[in-house]
């Protein structure tokens, strides 16, 4: 791992622990060249602003830098601030409209942090159960947000309004339609929200074990698509407040056994306390590969959150990630051409040779991107890496759940 991206672990050490002794900080000095990589880097995480406070009493060299970042930290708290009280505003809306709903992700995790306004919030999002779907986006319409879009398999409609985006879930983008039982799960936690707090600001969210639960989620999705350090110190966080040894084992162990998530629960504990600072302080997350851990940490900083360094390149390494052999390949193939080929949407007989355009597409957009062999090698490689290391982590490349929880 390079210096810089060394920085930045330990710079999130110091940075999220209050009172954690930093005498032995191996952080490049105030003056050092890398400071700029480093800024890159935690942007690239979605990171920077949980530096904050650190920056209060960290002057950088590089006046410039210094003056930059904290002018970003100071817009993160202001915009969190922004979507807060718009949140505030649906929550209102719908407790009047008698809509039972729950914030997901963005404040639920938020709110754990030692700094809750200091996480970059892109959006928020509500689940609803699937009976109230279309009683609560008819409102959301009525009531000036406009709609914008539906996720694929229409499990949510984004919103806008007074530049805030709100996307209303029917269901949980890491649920998949036809597993009835977590469906059902996530809805039944609808019936029993608690109360979150970020400030003055209340609002519904999960019982702690189906917040924890959704936050493993959101990480198993992201590791196909580019998992970044904003989603691992979530998880943390949730850890660090929840998951001692007794909820562990009586509330949350039975979810995780049942959608066979427990190694990776594991992990994903095991990472933060290895490389975030997590205090180790619970006998469950003893035991996991050191060797594993040190993979996911190149990953994390070399895709950025949600694969934001990999560009267009990153699609071709996830073919490689998914294609484990020609048959899988070839359905791949004939999947995106039946979404990307116009004529084949007009003329149905087409249909059945979706593939071979979008073959011919992807090779000539590899051409236009030139794309040479040698970094097709290198994407072949990276794929193929992604997907041990998936694999190691316990978890199905295509992302399939248990169906348990019956």
């Amino acid at each position: 791992m390079e210096t810089e991206a060394k920085a930045v672990f330990e710079l999130m050490k110091e940075c999220l622990w209050s009172g954690r002794d930093a005498s032995g900080s191996s952080l490049p000095p105030p003056e050092s060249e890398l400071w700029p990589k480093i800024y890159s880097l935690l942007k690239a995480q979605d990171v920077f602003s949980l530096a904050a406070k650190w920056l209060e009493t960290h002057k950088l060299a590089d006046e410039a830098l210094y003056a930059d970042w904290s002018k970003a930290c100071f817009d993160i708290q202001l915009r969190s601030l922004k979507l807060m009280a718009a949140q505030e505003a649906l929550v209102r809306l719908f407790e009047k409209a008698e809509i039972p709903f729950v914030v997901i992700k963005g404040s639920a995790a938020a709110h754990l942090y030692p700094s809750p306004f200091h996480r970059a919030m892109g959006d928020i999002d509500v689940l609803v159960r699937r009976a109230d779907f279309e009683r609560a986006s008819a409102l959301m319409k009525e009531s000036g947000y406009a709609a914008e879009t539906s996720g694929e398999g229409f499990h949510h409609i984004g919103f806008k309004k007074g530049g805030a985006e709100i996307e209303l879930h029917r269901r949980l983008g890491s649920v998949p339609e036809d597993n009835e039982s977590l469906l059902a799960l996530f809805e039944g936690g609808i019936g029993r929200r608690v109360e979150g707090a970020m400030g003055a600001f209340r609002f519904p969210m999960l019982p702690a074990e189906l917040n924890g639960l959704v936050l493993l989620l959101h990480i198993n999705q992201h590791l196909r698509v580019g998992l970044g350090l904003r989603q691992m110190i979530d998880w943390m966080f949730f850890v660090s407040e929840k998951l001692d040894d007794s909820f562990f084992e009586e509330k949350f162990r039975p979810l995780t056994d049942r959608l066979g998530l427990t190694q990776f629960a594991v992990s994903m504990t095991a990472f933060a306390e290895e490389y975030l600072g997590l205090e180790k302080s619970r006998s469950w997350s003893a035991g996991a590969d050191q060797s594993v851990l040190a993979e996911l940490a190149e990953y994390i900083i070399n895709k950025g959150s949600f694969g934001k360094h990999g560009g267009k390149r990153e699609r071709i390494s996830s073919v490689y990630l998914r294609a484990k052999n020609p048959f899988k390949l070839l359905g791949m193939l004939q999947k995106a051409g039946r979404k990307s080929w116009p004529a084949a949407k007009k003329h149905p007989i087409l249909r059945p040779f979706c593939w071979a355009y979008q073959l011919k597409k992807t090779r000539s957009d590899l051409k236009k991107n030139k794309v040479s062999a040698k970094e097709m090698k290198k994407l072949r490689s990276d794929g193929l890496r992604q997907r041990k290391l998936i694999e190691s982590l316990g978890l199905d490349v295509d992302n399939k759940l248990h169906t348990g929880l019956e």
